[in-house]
């Protein structure tokens, strides 16, 4: 369910190497972390963590707020995750490090993504961040009333695109396969308000940008997704 260090009140990390170096420019906490108002920092190494430079270093904000991706502090969404996008680094390993956070604390990490963000052409009209779907169970009464238990709300869509050149599409083909794949991704429409960012997965169904007729080359298709996982209220 989380990861967590197993002493309380001393700094902790957790580490991530690759047999090539990998580029980077977002970290993203998912929602249920314990270290808002702690201090975090992303390490990038290039010799298994014998030396190591700073990629960011910062306090992470306590409550969510309205903000761009590339906010000092990063922002922190509607649902409690945190996300921030930095400038491009590329390492052989990355580290994730939690100071120390008080008598009988210890950092519990629900999801860490370090990886590549992709920034898309604007998206086709039309498009919205929170359409959803809700589900619930109900009865109703032989007058036709109705009584229904507790209601999840899941926000889905898709993402109309069309690739800005010939090129693009080799730009988006490692995400696009990830998409298929299942993989949860996190999906920020507006760079300006990331707080109403989504982590999403690709839905059952046919799935795929493709060329076709009066496209240019060019690819286009839709991305459909549902949210992985949603806060309960």
């Amino acid at each position: 369910d989380y990861w967590a260090s197993t002493t309380a009140n001393t700094a902790a990390y957790v580490t991530a190497t690759h047999a090539r170096a990998r580029a980077c420019n977002c970290i993203v906490l998912d929602r249920g972390h314990n270290l808002g108002g702690e201090a975090i920092a992303l390490y990038a190494s290039h010799d298994s963590f014998a030396t190591t430079e700073t990629v960011l270093s910062v306090t992470l904000p306590t409550a969510a707020t309205g903000g761009n991706i590339d906010n000092d502090l990063g922002v922190v969404t509607e649902e409690g995750a945190w996300i921030k996008r930095f400038p491009t680094r590329a390492a052989y390993g990355t580290k994730f490090y939690v100071g120390a956070m008080g008598a009988g604390l210890v950092p519990n990490v629900v999801g860490l993504w370090v990886g590549l963000a992709v920034e898309l052409n604007p998206a086709s009209m039309p498009w919205s961040e929170d359409a959803s779907d809700l589900s619930y169970d109900a009865m109703k009464s032989d007058l036709a009333w109705e009584g229904a238990g507790p209601a999840g709300v899941t926000r889905s869509g898709q993402l109309l695109l069309k690739t800005g050149d010939g090129y693009e599409y080799e730009r988006l083909r490692y995400h696009v396969e990830s998409i298929a794949r299942r993989r949860p991704f996190w999906l920020v429409y507006d760079v300006e308000q990331a707080d109403r960012a989504a982590c999403a997965v690709r839905p059952q169904g046919h799935f795929g940008l493709g060329l076709g007729e009066n496209n240019w080359g060019w690819r286009s298709g839709a991305i459909p997704w549902v949210e992985h996982e949603p806060l309960t209220p």
